[in-house]
């Protein structure tokens, strides 16, 4: 997801002229950086003009694109730290669009590089893992030196919140969480100045950094953060707050809010209403069916590890469920206690005929250590351990108990 104002395409499209498009030509002459032939605006200029150039070719060379964003970044950092340059924050919508561009243009060049290793036999195909993703850690690589360059001074924060946020994405997108957790230090907001980034980076870097904490399951910094960011984008920008809450919907299920039905359908995630129906029935089966049905754009989204763990919620709804059933039904001997065999059996109706007790206790270990219910033996009646869940379930009761 990158925000930018109407019209930015791909990198073979309008994006082209997104970064000159984005600096103000009266702030380059108040500056004295349209005079000299030796200055850092003309070489970023002829820098760009070769990036056109390599654009322009059919089939474009995407690797060469890559080499040459990372060869223009260098110059456009380099200009933006220069001390003779009293205002840098006109620059800071190029430096965005030249890194969204820089994104584009990586993926493309592993996505053809990938397509070459198709039609090569197995034995020359590499095995180093270096080979994968390889155009993104090279643009990963190449961000993260620059931001050493720009994080003392408070003047350049913005263009220190547009490559961090782009650090923080390429970390997401090549899976690396242990990198991607080093980033938080450096997000620290009471060391960021804000006011002095454009509004469009600020809500990419908010975005980011929440899907991260969402990642971490920290879900109350990956809510605060997603909020946001969604109330901060232009409703015009329809698709990007839609992309928002791809991740914030999530987050939200998990700490147990559910969104409006209006919601979902305004922004055409219609895929939620299934597995939101299943949290609130227990249904293990419907929230299993609507996994496998939505799988791919949950994928796409990065979700689809934290929405796969709503199924705990699913099980503790069933659960609950089960104990109401189990006081009406007249066989309670006491109000809270409730053999392991009658959540057995709901779960063997509901999903696998071959369900056992040794599955049900995996299950309510599990429940237990994220907080969505409390288990008590019979005998100690005190809250057991999950390693203690595991004893031997055939010859004991459960007090049982669910947190609201």
């Amino acid at each position: 997801m990158e925000f930018h104002r109407e019209g930015a395409a791909g990198p073979g499209g309008e994006d082209r002229e997104a970064v000159m498009s984005a600096i103000p030509h009266n702030k380059l002459r108040e500056a004295g950086l349209l005079k000299g032939g030796d200055s850092l605006y003309k070489k970023l200029l002829q820098e760009f003009l070769r990036l056109r150039q390599l654009q322009s070719r059919h089939p474009v060379r995407w690797n060469e694109v890559v080499k040459q964003c990372i060869a223009l970044l260098d110059i456009y950092i380099d200009l933006y730290v220069d001390p003779n340059l009293e205002s840098c924050g006109w620059l800071v919508p190029g430096l965005a669009a030249l890194c969204s561009i820089m994104n584009k243009a990586a993926y493309a060049a592993d996505n053809s590089q990938d397509e070459t290793a198709d039609f090569m036999d197995d034995d020359d195909v590499p095995e180093d893992e270096e080979t994968q993703n390889k155009y993104t850690k090279e643009v990963l690589n190449a961000i993260r030196p620059k931001l050493g360059k720009v994080r003392g001074d408070e003047e350049r924060h913005g263009a220190y919140i547009v490559l961090l946020g782009q650090s923080i994405k390429r970390c997401l997108q090549l899976g690396n969480m242990q990198m991607a957790a080093g980033f938080l230090k450096l997000c620290d907001s009471k060391q960021i100045n804000f006011s002095r980034v454009p509004r469009g980076p600020i809500v990419n870097f908010r975005y980011y950094l929440g899907k991260l904490y969402m990642q971490q399951e920290q879900f109350e910094q990956a809510e605060a953060e997603l909020v946001w960011a969604f109330t901060h984008c232009p409703e015009a920008n329809h698709n990007v707050r839609r992309n928002i809450l791809e991740c914030l919907i999530p987050v939200r299920l998990r700490m147990g809010k559910v969104p409006p039905l209006e919601l979902l359908r305004k922004y055409r995630m219609e895929h939620y209403v299934q597995i939101i129906s299943s949290m609130k029935t227990g249904n293990v089966s419907s929230f299993d069916k609507a996994m496998e049905i939505h799988e791919r754009i949950l994928i796409i989204h990065g979700t689809i590890l934290c929405v796969e763990r709503i199924k705990f919620i699913v099980y503790r709804t069933l659960m609950k469920h089960v104990k109401e059933w189990w006081l009406r039904s007249g066989l309670a001997s006491k109000p809270n206690i409730v053999p392991i065999a009658a959540f057995s059996a709901a779960l063997k109706w509901q999903s696998d005929s071959l369900f056992d007790d040794d599955e049900m206790a995996c299950i309510s270990a599990n429940l237990i250590r994220m907080g969505y219910i409390k288990f008590a033996d019979k005998v100690g009646l005190k809250t057991v351990s999950c390693l203690f869940i595991f004893k031997a379930f055939d010859e004991a009761n459960i007090l049982f108990s669910i947190t609201d």
